[in-house]
C-alpha cells in the first residue's frame, strides 16, 4: 500500500509540474520576431517594440515605422536605412561633422552636441538639430526637432531618424522608449573592426 501511495504522489506532482509549465508557457508573452534588411553578406536586424509596425521603403534599403493605430500619420515616425560606406562617411552624409575636432549634427538652422556611445554590441553617434517639417500650413524649416543615430559597421551602418518634437512640444515617452528600444535591438551581421571604426571616425577632418 505505502508503494502504491508513493507511486500516486510521484504521479501526482508530475501532473502538477505539467500544468505549472504550460501555464507559465502560457502566459510568457510571445518573443517578437526580427525584421531583416540590407544586401547580400551585409545585412542587419532589429525588433520592433509592441503596439509598433513597419513597412519596407520602394528601394527596400529603409524601413518606414508607425506606431499601430487605425489611421497611421502620412509620414512615419521612425525611418531606418542601411547605408554603405565607412562611419566617417556615412555619418558625413547623415548631417554629422567635426566642429573644432568635436563630432555635432547639422541642423536645418543650427548645430547640435553629438555623442558617441560604445557598448559591448554596437558602437553609435546620435545627435539632436532643428530639422523642417510639413504640416497642414506648409513647410517649415525650423518646425521641429530631429533626432538621427547611426549604428556604426566598418563597411555599412544603419541609419535611425525620428522628428522628436514639433514647435517646442515635447516628445511623448512612448516615441522615445520605441526609439530606444528599435535602436538597442539592431544587430549588424557584418560589423567589421571596432578599431577600424573607430580610426574612421578620428582621421575624418
Amino acid at each position: 500500500m505505502k508503494n502504491i501511495n508513493h507511486i500516486n504522489f510521484h504521479i501526482f506532482f508530475a501532473i502538477i509540474l505539467i500544468i505549472n509549465t504550460q501555464l507559465t508557457i502560457a502566459g510568457t508573452p510571445p518573443r517578437r520576431p526580427a525584421i531583416y534588411g540590407g544586401t547580400g553578406t551585409e545585412t542587419y536586424s532589429f525588433k520592433l517594440p509592441p503596439g509598433w509596425t513597419t513597412k519596407k521603403t520602394n528601394n527596400n534599403e529603409c524601413f518606414e515605422i508607425y506606431e499601430s493605430r487605425k489611421v497611421p500619420p502620412k509620414e512615419p515616425e521612425i525611418s531606418l536605412c542601411f547605408k554603405m560606406g565607412n562611419a566617417s562617411s556615412v555619418a558625413e552624409r547623415h548631417g554629422f561633422f567635426k566642429l573644432d575636432g568635436q563630432w555635432v549634427k547639422g541642423g536645418s538652422m543650427d548645430t547640435g552636441t553629438a555623442s558617441i556611445c560604445e557598448t559591448e554590441s554596437q558602437l553609435t553617434i546620435s545627435g539632436e538639430a532643428s530639422c523642417g517639417i510639413d504640416d497642414a500650413a506648409g513647410f517649415h524649416a525650423a518646425g521641429g526637432i530631429c533626432r538621427a543615430v547611426i549604428v556604426f559597421g566598418q563597411t555599412y551602418s544603419v541609419t535611425v531618424d525620428m522628428i522628436t518634437n514639433r514647435f517646442g512640444k515635447p516628445v511623448p515617452i512612448r516615441k522615445d522608449e520605441a526609439l530606444r528600444k528599435i535602436v538597442d535591438s539592431i544587430r549588424l551581421s557584418s560589423p567589421g573592426s571596432r578599431e577600424g571604426i573607430k580610426e574612421s571616425l578620428r582621421s575624418h577632418d
